[in-house]
This record gives structure tokens, sequence and C-alpha cells, in this order.
């Protein structure tokens, strides 16, 4: 399911996928910091690979992972609830929804959702350790889900995804272009000059 879902475009931020963004995003930036911060941050770095097939090993598969999730875009009433707002949407690890959801939620609150997450998982991989992997996740998640570099690596392939359309830049003589893709139409529209 997640390759037919990167067919269609969406954005790959499987793991293995992150590392090598990881690993560019340390190496651009270890000689802005200091030699101390510049030791941890090499560090951290060598041992994600490591990390990365210790969170492989639990079996929880890849999947559309909604991007955005927590507590305000969740909709509906009791055993009729939606997800809204799906524009952050990627193929990647399903528990860093779990982690972005629980993370807003107090004590409590995180270790019923974590139940609730770590339950499905089971149910939907029989034989994954869903907990393990997400213990194994939260410590380097901010340093996997860094959306800027994402996004800027997104348009510099001029490409930007949505669940509603795909929409690339192209360059038409002297003006760029902004084509915009969905089910339902095609459209062409200038968006300026070079």
């Amino acid at each position: 399911a997640a390759v037919a879902v990167l067919a269609i475009g969406v954005p790959d931020r499987r793991l293995p996928a992150r590392l090598a963004r990881v690993q560019s995003v340390a190496e651009q930036w270890a000689q802005t910091v200091a030699r101390h911060e510049r030791r941890a941050l090499t560090t951290l770095v060598a041992k994600l690979p490591g990390r990365l097939a210790q969170i492989d090993a639990c079996g929880v598969p890849d999947t559309l992972v909604h991007g955005d999730f927590h507590p305000g875009n969740v909709v509906g009433t009791p055993g009729s609830y939606a997800l809204i707002d799906w524009g952050d949407s990627f193929v990647g690890h399903p528990l860093i929804d779990e982690l972005a959801f629980t993370q807003r939620l107090d004590a409590q609150g995180r270790a019923v959702a974590g139940r609730w997450f770590v339950d499905a998982w089971r149910r939907i991989a029989p034989g994954a350790d869903p907990e393990r992997a997400a213990g194994l996740l939260r410590p380097v998640l901010p340093l996997l889900a860094e959306r800027p570099g994402a996004l800027v690596a997104d348009m510099q392939r001029n490409t930007i995804w949505s669940p509603y359309y795909k929409i690339t830049l192209k360059t038409q003589g002297t003006e760029t272009v902004v084509e915009v893709n969905n089910i339902f139409h095609q459209s062409m529209a200038p968006v300026g000059t070079k």
C-alpha cells in the first residue's frame, strides 16, 4: 500500500530516506557550531543508522502518515470520528503520528492514547513490537520530523504535494508556470516571470 501511495506523488519520508537528509543537514551545519556541539551532533548522527535498524526490526510497517496529527484535527462524535487537514501527509513510520498526537496531552492522556496506538498496531501487524518502536523513535523524532528542510527539498524538486493537488513549478520561456493536477481537473496558471 505504501508503494502505491508513493506512486501518486506523496512525499517519501520513510526512515531510511530521512536518514540521508539528517546526515546532509548535520554535515552542512557541523562547522557552524561549537566543538562540543559538533562532537555531540556527530555522535548522534553516527548512531542513527543503528537506531533506525532497531526501529525497523520492530516490524511496524510504513504507511500513509497524517503529518499534523493532534486532537484539533480529529472531528466527529463518539463512534464516528474523522481526521481532517491531510496537507502534511507523507509515507513513513506510523508511530510518528502517535508521538506527535500524544505529546500535546497530559500524562494520563498520553498513557491512554499511547496504549490505544500500541494495541492497534499489534492487531494490524501481529508479531510487531510497536511499544519498543515508539520508545526508540521518541528521542530522535525531532531530528527525523524536521519539516522546513523537507519542504525546501520538495520545492527544490519543483514539486509540492497536498492530498488534493500535486503542484509542479515549470519554466515556459520567461515565465514560471504552476501546473495543478488532481483527479478532477488540470490547469496551467502563470505565477511570475524569471
